[in-house]
């Protein structure tokens, strides 16, 4: 995940580099890309964060391409990324990938965060440059804001430069794309992935929430996009990944077949703020 550069979970890079490959698959002719080719983008956790921002940045980056999607699918969906920090931050599968992804923010935003640091936030950064996700996870029982971050700076409004990644990243505050979409959400993280529910934020699939994907969801059809938003069993964030991959194929395929997108938009239940 994090690259060259040690960046991690920031959507806008990351929608840039799909867009960027499928224009390089396109007018490479060894690959056979067809020029009118029709792309799905698709994926799931970490592959959503970027399927997700090359839908929302599409068609002001790649318009060649944005012409020519039929769909995006995604599923364990990062919407607003200081709610996953809050949650995800809770248990000790998914702390210290919070701390790789803060780590990879920062990087790809060029901000030294040491003068907001405590001792430990200095070591978590230290050890998260340019890790995998296995060697993020299980490293910490939990990782909070007021562990990392020194007592002057009780939130993330009073440190500038992660005030600023964190609305950037927030899909909550993009453009709303135009395409269809596909989205797949689990619950059950207590049990399977050992995070506990937020008292305020609710429950999610251990690193991902219910709240904000029903969020975005929501934000997405009140703008006129098609939007079929389905929640799995509670079965944690691993296991839905499969599992979503199952839902997905035969959506991506119907759209491949110029089929009708089918929308839930009516039904999603209420979630999330994704801009208080």
């Amino acid at each position: 995940l994090p690259g060259e550069r040690g960046v991690c979970a920031v959507g806008r890079e990351y929608g840039q580099s799909i867009l960027d490959g499928l224009r390089a698959s396109r007018d490479t002719p060894a690959a056979g890309g067809a020029a009118d080719s029709k792309p799905a983008l698709t994926g799931y956790s970490g592959g959503s964060i970027g399927t997700g921002w090359a839908g929302i940045i599409a068609d002001d980056y790649a318009p060649d391409i944005a012409r020519n999607i039929v769909g995006v699918a995604e599923g364990g969906v990062m919407v607003r990324p200081e709610h996953n920090l809050a949650y995800a931050g809770e248990g000790a599968k998914w702390s210290g990938v919070v701390g790789m992804a803060l780590t990879g923010m920062a990087a790809a935003y060029g901000d030294d965060l040491s003068p907001y640091l405590t001792d430990l936030g200095k070591k978590v950064v230290a050890q998260m440059v340019g890790v995998k996700i296995d060697d993020a996870e299980n490293t910490y029982d939990h990782l909070r804001w007021e562990e990392l971050f020194r007592p002057e700076y009780p939130t993330p409004d009073d440190v500038p430069p992660i005030r600023a990644v964190l609305d950037d990243t927030n899909m909550g505050l993009a453009p709303v794309p135009s395409y269809p979409y596909y989205i797949g959400q689990s619950g059950g993280g207590a049990d399977q992935q050992k995070t506990p529910v937020h008292p305020t934020l609710g429950d999610g699939d251990g690193v991902m929430l219910l709240g904000d994907t029903r969020g975005l969801a929501q934000y997405y059809c009140d703008a006129g996009t098609t939007v079929q938003y389905e929640e799995y069993p509670p079965i944690g964030h691993t296991y839905a990944g499969p599992y979503w991959a199952t839902q997905m194929v035969p959506w991506v395929n119907a759209r491949f077949a110029g089929q009708a997108a089918p929308s839930t938009c009516g039904s999603v239940s209420a979630g999330n703020s994704l801009t208080d």
